[in-house]
C-alpha cells in the first residue's frame, strides 16, 4: 500500500484562502482513496474540530512556522523520517533538504512581478533578504518536484516563461473546486 503524506500545516480558515484550500482539498482526497495510507502533517492542535473527520489517517504534528528558517532546516528531516511514497505541498515552501519525492501546488508568481518598495511595510534590506529566500525556495520547489499542480493555464504559463527548463509535461492544470453550499451541480442532482 502506497503511503503518501500531505502537508496540511495551512489547514484551517486562520490561513485564509490557503487554508480553505488545502481542508476542502485533503478531505476530499481523503473521501476518495480508501486504498492508500495517509500520513497528514498539522501544526500542532491545528485540526481541532476535524479530529473526528482524520481519525483514520496518521498525524504527525509538528511546531514549525511556514516560511521560516526551521521549516528550511528541520521540517524535511521529519517528512524524510516517515518513509512516504511522495508528499503533497499545498504551497511552494517546500524543505530545501528533503529527499522523498514530491508534488507542489503552485497557486500563482505574483511576487516575481510585483515586488520592491511598493509591496512591503518591512525596511527594504530585510524585504529584499526574504524576497531573495523566496525565489530560492520555490525556483527549488518548481525544478525538483516530480509534479506541479496549478489552479489555471496562466500560471502554467508563467511558470513556464520564468523556468523554460522545467518540463511541461510536469505541470497539471487542475482547477479548484467549489464545496456545497455553492456547489451548483449539487445543487441541481436535488
Amino acid at each position: 500500500m502506497k503511503n503518501i503524506g500531505i502537508d496540511c500545516r495551512f489547514w484551517g480558515i486562520k490561513h485564509a484562502g490557503l487554508g480553505r484550500y488545502t481542508r476542502e482539498l485533503v478531505l476530499s482526497i481523503l473521501r476518495q482513496n480508501q486504498d492508500f495510507a495517509f500520513t497528514l502533517f498539522f501544526q500542532k492542535g491545528d485540526f481541532g474540530q476535524d479530529q473526528k473527520l482524520l481519525k483514520n489517517h496518521r498525524i504527525v504534528e509538528v511546531e514549525i512556522p511556514h516560511y521560516s528558517l526551521k521549516e528550511q532546516l528541520f521540517f524535511g528531516q521529519i517528512v524524510d523520517r516517515q518513509k512516504l511514497n511522495f508528499v503533497h505541498f499545498m504551497h511552494f515552501n517546500v524543505p530545501m533538504f528533503l529527499q522523498t519525492p514530491f508534488v507542489v501546488t503552485i497557486h500563482d508568481l505574483i511576487k516575481h512581478f510585483f515586488k520592491g518598495k511598493p509591496v512591503t511595510t518591512r525596511s527594504l534590506p530585510i524585504y529584499w533578504l526574504k524576497y531573495g529566500g523566496y525565489r530560492l525556495i520555490i525556483g527549488k520547489a518548481i525544478k525538483n518536484a516530480k509534479e506541479i499542480i496549478v489552479p489555471s493555464y496562466f500560471t502554467k504559463d508563467q511558470i513556464t516563461l520564468e523556468y523554460p527548463e522545467v518540463l511541461d509535461e510536469k505541470i497539471h492544470v487542475i482547477y479548484e473546486g467549489v464545496s456545497s453550499p455553492y456547489d451548483l451541480n449539487s445543487k441541481l442532482k436535488t
